[in-house]
């Protein structure tokens, strides 16, 4: 994942994202500046840079540049394989809706933003600090927005006085040297709230996402910490308080525990780098816990999807072979064979060699050649599509 996070194409491309909404909606501009802790979120001072994150690894998958399969925590996920390729498809087959999930599920940051200290802290000295109980007193929200900007306005000293450090080294140095966490009480559910869900729908309205969709990202929304407390552990109960919840919303079950996967995934997971003393991390142990909880919940439910995804690969590899002269059919009249087990056996060998899985028979300079160029062709078509 740290290639993706490096990679310069995806950094400008998910900042171009941020700076065009931001320009179409200052809700979604102010809340870019919403300050956080290296402890969750070590991947920049700031909102903008946690999303501009999560864009990138939308991108990258979206893009195919990055397989799920090639990172060492997916790969060491085994017997997982399936659930792992539906995942990516999933976010490649829903990326304008994922995109809108980005840049709407933590705007209300900047709006239930709270602070803690550490004891004998600097900023406990200067106190800096205002308790959830303080938050939601009827004095605590003028309280809020003044200790908000005094943060801000320490944090721009601070980095001023660190020139030539990295955003990440600045954002380290800054909690160590003032012990600030930062937190946000309620900001999943403020979605529901006519403000942000106004934002969702104009969002949406502007990625031209269905109706349907804006119910369905705001229940997302909502719910999008839910399975990083839940799946600390593996905790197969918990999966059927989702298809419940599913299911009473009126979605299938199946999709909203995929959509909610890919969103752990590409918030909790890949836009979340954890700092602490011995280095930072990302948390893949959450979508590894979660997958194995779906399993552990249901087993015959894995085992049929898999069944339907095997179903579904072979269908679109006899499409394929069918488009590209590698079908029965064709191969037969190639070799000017006759129907029967013998040819079906060539048939097999030939399928199975080009799937990598044996050695390619051979028939003769001509047809070996002919089979080398449909074999090209086939796997041009194979990897256009994305399979």
């Amino acid at each position: 994942m740290h290639s993706i996070r490096q990679n310069v194409d995806l950094q400008k491309k998910a900042f171009q994202v941020l700076e065009q909404t931001g320009q179409k909606e200052p809700l979604l501009l102010e809340s870019y500046r919403t300050p956080q802790s290296p402890t969750f979120h070590g991947e920049g001072p700031f909102l903008f840079d946690h999303l501009q994150l999560i864009l990138q690894t939308l991108f990258a998958i979206a893009e195919g540049s990055v397989s799920l399969l090639s990172i060492e925590e997916f790969r060491s996920l085994k017997g997982y394989e399936g659930e792992i390729q539906e995942l990516e498809e999933t976010i490649r087959e829903n990326v304008a809706f994922f995109e809108v999930f980005a840049l709407c599920h933590d705007t209300a940051k900047w709006s239930t933003i709270t602070f803690s200290t550490k004891e004998g802290s600097r900023g406990e000295a200067i106190g800096l600090s205002l308790s959830q109980k303080q938050h939601w007193e009827e004095q605590g929200h003028q309280e809020q927005i003044k200790m908000r900007e005094r943060y801000l306005e320490l944090y721009r000293r601070f980095e001023e006085e660190h020139h030539g450090e990295t955003p990440e080294q600045i954002q380290f140095g800054f909690y160590l040297s003032y012990g600030i966490d930062v937190h946000y009480p309620g900001h999943d559910r403020a979605i529901h709230s006519p403000v942000y869900h106004g934002l969702l729908e104009c969002m949406a309205t502007l990625y031209h996402l269905p109706e349907q969709d804006i119910h369905y990202l705001e229940d997302l929304i909502a719910h999008h910490l839910d399975p990083l407390q839940d799946f600390t552990h593996v905790r197969p109960e918990r999966i059927a308080k989702y298809y419940h919840f599913a299911r009473t919303r009126g979605y299938d079950a199946d999709d909203y525990l995929d959509r909610l996967q890919a969103i752990t995934l590409l918030d909790g997971v890949c836009g979340s780098i954890h700092t602490g003393a011995h280095g930072s991390w990302q948390e893949f142990m959450l979508i590894q816990n979660f997958f194995r909880s779906e399993h552990n919940f249901l087993p015959s439910r894995r085992e049929e999807k898999q069944k339907h995804r095997e179903e579904d690969e072979k269908k679109v590899l006899n499409r394929y072979f069918r488009e590209t002269g590698l079908d029965g059919v064709a191969l037969m009249k190639l070799l000017g064979s006759s129907p029967g087990p013998s040819f079906g056996k060539i048939l097999q060998q030939i399928h199975q060699a080009i799937l990598g899985k044996e050695e390619m028979p051979s028939f003769g300079k001509t047809i070996d050649q002919e089979l080398k160029e449909r074999t090209g062709n086939f796997f041009q078509r194979y990897f256009e599509k994305g399979q």
